[in-house]
Parts: structure tokens; C-alpha cells; sequence
């Protein structure tokens, strides 16, 4: 739970030296956040990590399971 991280851009919110950690291994390994909506509240919590997009149809918000 790293809502320090601003998916969209790859980029940190505000410092946190864990969330900063995760993001540079995901970008290092070229990964890309696919979900691009909010899953609890106003933050991304739930992550899809893809090297290839375009192998991944359109994510989409199911609500509660």
C-alpha cells in the first residue's frame, strides 16, 4: 500500500523511502501500472504490473467481489 505513488508518471507524491524503493524496481524491471483508477477511497491499491500492455485487454473497476 504505496499510495505515496503516483502511477500515472511513475513518480512519487511525496518521500517515502520504501515506496520510492518499489517504484525504482518496477521501473528498473520496466514494469507499468495498469490499473488507472481508485480501488479503496481515492488511491490505487490494487496493482496489475505489465511489461507488455498491449498483451492486456482494458482493466476495469467489478466493484466488490
Amino acid at each position: 500500500n504505496f499510495r505515496q505513488v503516483n502511477w500515472e508518471g511513475s513518480r512519487m507524491s511525496e518521500s517515502y523511502r520504501p515506496a520510492e524503493l518499489f517504484l525504482e524496481v518496477c521501473t528498473a524491471q520496466f514494469l507499468t501500472q495498469q490499473v488507472d483508477f481508485p480501488t479503496r477511497g481515492g488511491n490505487i491499491l490494487d496493482l496489475v504490473l505489465s511489461t507488455q500492455a498491449a498483451q492486456l485487454s482494458k482493466v476495469k473497476d467489478e466493484e466488490k467481489l
